[in-house]
């Protein structure tokens, strides 16, 4: 990951050093080209830097949310661990691999999903940047052989030096460098199963869910995807000095159709998991985090079913015996969100439960 925010600077930094081109109509097209080009690489890199900022923002924001959870349980251990987390992270706002920790889970849980989400930021920012200079490219080409059609021979031989400038120049080769690395380095941790030889879950668990479309024009989508979820729970983690304390993981269960057409592989699905305080009944809600799965390809009919890994400190319910009998404090799951993007982060389709979250759904690719 620090690679990966090293090359945002270094592309930022650098720039397509073009000679100023020779007078004449044809050179005047070049010079407009040129600075359409420049345009596009400017403003890829200023989206790129403010979605690299709302990302530790968000990330930020997670530590702050789980700390809360955390201090509410009294889990001393994983407050340290926080704590460290947080001053690390406030001094060097990246999240490299040996930073990563095994526990508390929900904290293994935010990191990775950062570091996800950071490499399909970056792998999309500099499939845009790639693809502003594929498009200059054309245009040059296109030019050089109206120039030859003219019997331009000082015009052609400004657009072949341009051309060369292009392929030679360092800004261009660290964009295909950077995405080489993002694309190897992107795991693919979903492991997908045919219908029928998915993992066993003990019977009667397995409650399937309601999904609603996020707006009309994603219903179109059903024609291209089929999807259902289930939830099916395992018990996370039991206090052994209060057996009346567990944590409640849930599950979801996806299963995908890839109906009339074939799914590019590199997809991927995105679960945002909603939480409310264990029996409020207000429909108060809070987001807690969107789990982000890479998807191999899909031919056309072809159907895998999967799982969620779920989040722990979302899903969990605590019932504690009082002097006035039982009450029942944690979080508890309220809903979820399911999102297909492609790889450079367009939305193919999205559903979510209870309706009531249809007002939370967006095209854009939610962080962690």
């Amino acid at each position: 990951m620090r690679r990966f925010i090293s090359s945002l600077i270094l592309l930022a930094g650098l720039g397509p050093a073009y000679a100023a081109p020779a007078e004449g109509s044809a050179v005047a097209a070049l010079g407009d080209m040129k600075r359409q080009f420049e345009t596009a690489i400017k403003e890829t890199l200023r989206q790129g830097s403010a979605e690299v900022k709302a990302l530790q923002k968000k990330y930020s924001e997670g530590l702050d949310r789980l700390e809360s959870d955390l201090q509410d349980q009294g889990e001393l251990k994983h407050l340290i661990i926080l704590r460290d987390e947080k001053r690390r992270f406030l001094n060097a706002p990246e999240i490299p691999d040996d930073a990563v920790v095994s526990e508390p889970e929900a904290l293994h849980g935010l990191q990775t999903a950062w570091q996800e989400q950071m490499t399909t930021q970056h792998l999309a920012r500099t499939s845009r940047i790639l693809d502003a200079g594929a498009k200059y490219m054309r245009q040059l080409s296109a030019l050089q052989k109206k120039l030859v059609a003219q019997m331009n021979a000082a015009g052609v031989e400004a657009v072949k030096a341009e051309k060369d400038r292009l392929l030679d120049d360092n800004f261009i080769r660290e964009a295909l460098a950077s995405k080489s690395a993002a694309t190897e380095m992107a795991p693919v941790k979903v492991a997908c199963y045919a219908p029928g030889k998915e993992p066993p879950v003990a019977p009667n668990t397995l409650h399937a869910l309601q999904l609603n479309y996020a707006s009309s024009e994603l219903k179109a989508a059903a024609y291209y995807f089929s999807l259902t979820a289930s939830l099916y729970s395992k018990v996370q983690q039991v206090n052994p000095d209060d057996e009346t304390k567990s944590s409640l993981l849930l599950i979801p269960r996806i299963t995908l159709t890839s109906k009339n057409n074939e799914m590019p592989e590199r997809c991927k699905l995105v679960l945002e998991y909603f939480s409310r305080r264990a029996g409020d009944g207000s429909g108060a809600y809070r987001r807690d985090v969107a789990e982000h799965m890479l998807l191999p390809k899909l031919m056309r009919s072809q159907t895998v079913v999967f799982d969620g890994d779920g989040v722990p400190l979302a899903f969990h319910a605590t019932t504690r015996k009082t002097a006035s009998g039982e009450t029942k404090g944690g979080r508890e799951f309220y809903g979820l969100i399911i999102s297909l993007f492609t790889a450079d982060g367009k939305l193919l389709f999205q559903q979510c439960t209870p309706s009531s979250l249809i007002k939370e759904c967006t095209n854009a690719l939610p962080g962690a």
